[in-house]
């Protein structure tokens, strides 16, 4: 079994939890850095691709066209790379190496080399998805037949009528930006490669969650939501997910085929021990 760092957690982990209205304390400091030494040492220093590039990659996947590198020039929300943030965090030893500054009306923090203090990676806390969720759900709110405690069936199909609208958008976003005969091949694929894909994953778990909130089955929305719609997309990496957030595993355990494939960390161990996790 495998680990790897996906970009929305090392923002959330080098970057939110960094990023303290208070003042960031010593002992948070600390104790941030001792978890980013040990899971990048599980994840043997390994980054997966960023939420844009997964999903440019699975549409040209789909199309039949290998994988497509990312655009030139374009770094997403973090100067330096992931990597490199990752680097920056791993040497921090002082509350002063971490620096929140605000550029444009947008806040970034800035974590220093201790080394050589007058150089550094900057990253964007990711905190805009409270405020823009609204809208999504409105959107299913006006185009949805289905009702409060709608049968999982009727979403679903709901779902899967959306999945062309769903391609097109992504394909058209900037931050994608996969030309549109790409998008078209990648819909004429399989049910089972499109939804056995990253593209598939994301679509489902996303409008499930707008869905739901559309028809007032749930209400809450936080902006962390959206890291927990964007770890979904790599579920194709593996025959078991193993996460500990509650939350995480509730939303994907409706709408894959396997529940118990989706597993917190004990059931994981004891699941290896005795040899009875799924695929293994």
């Amino acid at each position: 079994m495998t680990s790897a760092w996906v970009p929305r957690v090392v923002s959330e982990v080098a970057g939110t939890n960094l990023d303290q209205a208070c003042g960031l304390q010593r002992e948070t400091l600390e104790e941030v850095v001792r978890a980013v030494r040990r899971f990048d040492e599980l994840a043997d220093r390994t980054v997966l691709p960023d939420e844009h590039e997964i999903m440019r990659q699975a549409l040209h996947a789909l199309a039949g066209l290998g994988t497509s590198p990312r655009p030139p020039g374009d770094e997403g929300p973090v100067l330096g790379g992931w990597r490199t943030v990752l680097d920056h965090a791993l040497l921090l030893d002082s509350v002063h190496l971490v620096m929140p500054e605000v550029v444009k009306g947008q806040r970034r923090l800035i974590l220093k080399n201790r080394r050589d203090p007058d150089r550094g990676v900057a990253v964007i806390p990711a905190r805009s998805f409270e405020s823009r969720a609204p809208a999504n759900v409105n959107y299913w709110r006006r185009r949805t037949r289905c009702r409060r405690g709608a049968p999982a069936i009727d979403r679903i199909r709901e779902i899967v009528e959306f999945l062309p609208e769903y391609v097109r958008s992504a394909a058209k976003a900037p931050e994608i930006s996969v030309p549109i005969e790409v998008a078209r091949s990648a819909l004429s694929a399989s049910s089972e490669q499109i939804f056995g894909s990253p593209l598939g994953y994301r679509c489902v778990v996303e409008s499930w969650y707008l869905h739901l909130r559309a028809t007032g089955d749930k209400v809450r929305i936080t902006n962390n939501d959206m890291a927990d719609i964007v770890i979904a997309s790599y579920i194709p990496y593996g025959r078991v997910f193993v996460t500990d957030d509650g939350d995480l595993r509730a939303l994907l355990g409706e709408v894959v085929a396997d529940p118990r494939t989706i597993m917190d960390f004990e059931t994981m161990f004891r699941n290896v021990t005795q040899g009875e996790a799924p695929g293994l």
